[in-house]
């Protein structure tokens, strides 16, 4: 039978081992479900990449450095200026032109006027009450033409305009941030400070379960033409963004996988936890928390781990490819703190459960091992002694043989 501080010991360190259980299986699944709509368990992004600084011009400048990059930079700078400038001069003359034309059409205008004395009709008068419009001039043309035309230079100008601050800036439509979660890739925009840790407002995300077609949905960007990109784009450019895109599917295929696997054993080790709460010397359910604790936390260590280390790695190459565009990839920070967390408590319940096996199996550990079952003998034989100086050598054996009864603790 066992003593009361035994049964005591035991229950406690269930109760322990049932509350890791609980937290790594509950960060398990939550990390799971991130990200399955917008603004969902933001936090827990694995790869948080910033694009709001993106800059082309500078990105497609050649590699080599130097005073090459720095004067095709500049003559780039000046072809752009002057093209504005011959752009400009040429819609204001065509303004000064009109404005002339107009200016010539009234004043030949008021001179038939004056010339008839006010009582004749001028020559290119063309309506049957003899009264002039002012919409048409003396050759019957109609002048709010030339306004039309005004009109129609000015609202081009400014769509040249905004067209060459997108160019300069670099980003056309891109979101200012994209993530990468277990099941999904979200995009939006920095509600504040912008920067990778900084507050994100997440317009669209992917849908569990879907593979991506093209890059622009990992970058949340709608080709407006369907297949435009394999029509104009070389063979080489298409089959490496192509294979991106499949080795962005492929992993977040095996992480949907390993983490719903890791969550389904993870709470089935809490729940045969809690049973053997009320049943701590069944061996079959010893043997059975053992088997499970193991699978739990080989697929939640495996997952957290794996993705830590193939994360960081595509961060790395990220910021190493796009450096001269201005784009950062990181690991998430909150997501490396959830993987420590899992890891460890997945590992110490199973640590726990290997305990209790070995427990279980101590007698013939101690009989093939010598050494170790003499040194136990000469501990409980002493503490017998301890407590009971008047006994016989047998009657110490009986007790230490009792106290070690299987299932239960030194």
């Amino acid at each position: 039978m066992w003593s009361k501080s035994s049964k005591l010991i035991l229950s406690i360190s269930v109760i322990i081992v049932a509350v890791l259980a609980f937290i790594s299986s509950v960060l398990t699944a939550v990390t799971l479900s991130a990200g399955v709509k917008p603004n969902s368990i933001e936090e827990l992004a694995i790869l948080k990449v910033d694009l709001s600084r993106v800059n082309a011009g500078r990105g497609l400048l050649p590699s080599g450095g130097g005073d090459v990059v720095e004067n095709v930079g500049k003559g780039a700078a000046e072809l752009g200026k002057t093209l504005s400038d011959i752009f400009t001069g040429l819609a204001d003359g065509s303004s000064a032109t009109a404005s002339s034309t107009l200016e010539r059409r009234s004043s030949r205008s008021s001179r038939g006027t004056g010339e008839d004395g006010g009582g004749r009709e001028s020559r290119g008068s063309r309506g049957r009450g003899g009264n002039r419009t002012d919409r048409n001039d003396r050759t019957g043309r109609d002048t709010t033409r030339d306004t039309t035309r005004d009109t129609t230079r000015d609202t081009t100008r400014d769509a040249r305009d905004t067209a060459r601050d997108s160019a300069r800036s670099g980003r056309g439509g891109l979101p200012q941030y994209v993530s990468l979660h277990v099941q999904t890739i979200c995009n939006g925009d920095f509600g504040g400070n912008i920067g990778a840790n900084s507050q994100v407002r997440v317009k669209t995300c992917t849908k569990p379960g879907r593979r991506l077609k093209d890059v622009g949905e990992v970058v949340g960007v709608a080709n407006p033409i369907a297949g435009l990109t394999s029509r104009v784009l070389p063979t080489v450019v298409k089959e490496t963004m192509q294979l991106s895109v499949d080795t962005v599917n492929s992993i977040q295929v095996l992480l949907t996988v390993v983490f719903a696997i890791g969550t389904v054993f993870s709470f089935l080790s809490l729940l045969l936890i809690v049973v053997s709460f009320f049943f701590p010397r069944m061996k079959m359910l010893i043997y059975a928390n053992f088997i499970v604790a193991a699978i739990a936390a080989g697929f939640v260590s495996g997952a957290f781990i794996g993705a830590d280390i193939i994360v960081s790695l595509v961060a790395y190459r990220t910021n190493r490819i796009f450096k001269d565009f201005n784009v950062h990839a990181e690991l998430g920070s909150t997501f490396l703190g959830v993987s420590v967390a899992a890891t460890i408590f997945s590992i110490a319940v199973f640590l726990y459960w290997i305990g209790r096996v070995v427990l279980l199996f101590r007698e013939t550990i101690f009989a093939k091992v010598p050494g170790l079952s003499k040194l136990r003998g000469l501990i409980n034989k002493k503490k017998v002694t301890d407590e009971e100086p008047a006994v016989t050598d047998e009657t110490a054996a009986k007790k230490a043989k009792k106290a070690s009864s299987p299932g239960g603790f030194f």
